[in-house]
């Protein structure tokens, strides 16, 4: 199913099977972003009318606020995301932290094995930090999986 181009704006009709299983989660601008993804999770037909748009009539102003419902739109998704494919989310943020971790631990390891110090000793608590929340993040995956 291809998603609609413009998920923020348009009249939406639903289906009873849509209404009856849709959890409401959110109040605010960012409940058409739910109401997409439900429907997609469902696989249900969307269908999209071309709508003409035309210049706002003057004096009048928009609730919107670009940075904020933007910043919340993009918080639905990720929470959305986070609780729907915890494997996934979780996943790729072990992955994150453990490139990190290593990115930061090569130059460290390097100095030490040249001169025998650990001159940035803040980065190898970080880089070990990283590495503890990588394997925290797997932790849960790898230890149902060997039961």
């Amino acid at each position: 199913m291809i998603p609609p181009n413009d998920v923020l704006s348009g009249y939406r009709v639903f289906s009873r099977r849509f209404i009856k299983s849709f959890p409401v989660l959110s109040g605010g601008f960012e409940i058409e972003t739910e109401l997409t993804i439900h429907a997609l999770q469902l696989g249900l037909v969307i269908d999209e009318i071309p709508t003409p748009y035309s210049a706002r009539p003057t004096g009048s102003v928009s609730k919107l606020n670009t940075w904020r419902d933007g910043f919340r739109i993009l918080l639905t998704i990720f929470n959305l995301y986070r609780a729907e494919r915890p494997l996934a989310f979780y996943t790729g943020v072990g992955a994150a932290a453990a490139v990190a971790s290593i990115a930061l631990a090569i130059p460290i390891v390097v100095t030490y094995l040249e001169t025998g110090l650990v001159p940035r000793l803040p980065t190898a608590v970080l880089a070990t930090g990283l590495m503890l929340s990588a394997l925290l993040c797997a932790w849960p995956w790898v230890s149902s999986s060997t039961r």
